[in-house]
């Protein structure tokens, strides 16, 4: 009695252990699927905001140097004669 006791209590631990690690693979399979999430939105994040910066900038060129009669007139003070 006592030996068929300890059999199904020692049944029962490995099943309860077999089970705590499943979850915790399960566990640290989701932590590291959220990781990878988090770093794609990251990525595409500053992707946008680099693209971004690319057309500012070349916006900011195109408008600078779009006339260059209009960059000299730009650069010239403008004169009131009396």
């Amino acid at each position: 009695m006592t030996s068929e006791w300890l059999k199904v209590m020692l049944e029962e631990i490995a099943r309860k252990k077999a089970e705590a690690e499943e979850a915790l693979a399960e566990e640290r399979l989701r932590r590291e699927e959220r990781l990878r999430n988090e770093e794609r939105l990251h990525n595409e994040e500053r992707l946008r905001n680099e693209e971004r910066l690319r057309m500012e900038q070349g916006l900011a060129a195109r408008q600078g140097t779009a006339d260059p009669a209009l960059e000299a007139a730009r650069a010239c003070p403008v004169r009131s004669d009396p």
